[in-house]
């Protein structure tokens, strides 16, 4: 039951498309459904992580990112301005109906899903509620009922970008240089208005 639970809520939190899902696509359509997968593994990767902190009960962590909420927020818009501004910097390659594409280093894609995801503290509060709605005892008693949960919440979220890069792949393939370019662009700007949003927000709070 707890493994269900752990996949719904995987899935749940991976679908709604934010920035990790903006980048996720955009990377399957310009640089094939392997660099799109990659990205997604590295946001599954950290919401497992963050649901490890959730039902285990880890205060010290979840007290920290709660009082450094600000920080984190910043770090966030940070990172998303740069991958904005990297998105509409770099230049699609020619694509082919024949064969995939795949990004110079896997190793960014898959650790800056990871950096973008863990800076976002919108990821442990959605873990939070969806748990309580579930009905979760969020403080856990031994290993194996966290690590059932973890585990599905690994799977849901990984199914979730296996279907959205295999599917970014395929409409990519449909796609020209010139609208690639386009969508390099269009990313990037929406990358950048919620870095600029985020920056705003903060700075209003701070005011």
């Amino acid at each position: 039951m707890l493994l269900i639970i752990g996949i719904l809520t995987g899935f749940a939190v991976a679908a709604p498309v934010g920035p990790v899902g903006l980048l996720c696509l955009r990377r399957s359509i310009t640089d094939g459904r392997l660099v799109g997968f990659v990205t997604g593994l590295g946001a599954a990767v950290a919401d497992a992580l963050m649901a490890l902190v959730v039902v285990l009960g880890v205060s010290t962590i979840t007290s920290f990112i709660a009082t450094h909420a600000m920080l984190f927020r910043c770090v966030s818009s940070l990172l998303l301005l740069g991958m904005g501004i990297g998105a509409i910097l770099i230049q699609p390659k020619e694509r082919s109906t024949k064969g995939a594409l795949h990004a110079p280093n896997l190793h960014m894609a898959f650790y800056s899903a990871i950096a973008l995801t863990i800076a976002n503290p919108v990821t442990i509060g959605s873990l939070l509620v969806i748990f309580t709605a579930f009905g979760v005892m969020v403080h856990v008693n031994g290993w194996m009922a966290p690590s059932w949960l973890v585990i599905g919440v690994f799977i849901g979220s990984t199914t979730w970008w296996a279907i959205l890069s295999t599917c970014a792949e395929w409409f990519g393939r449909k796609l020209n240089t010139h609208l690639l370019r386009t969508i390099n662009i269009a990313t990037g700007i929406i990358l950048i208005v919620f870095g600029c949003y985020h920056l705003g927000k903060l700075l209003l709070c701070a005011l």
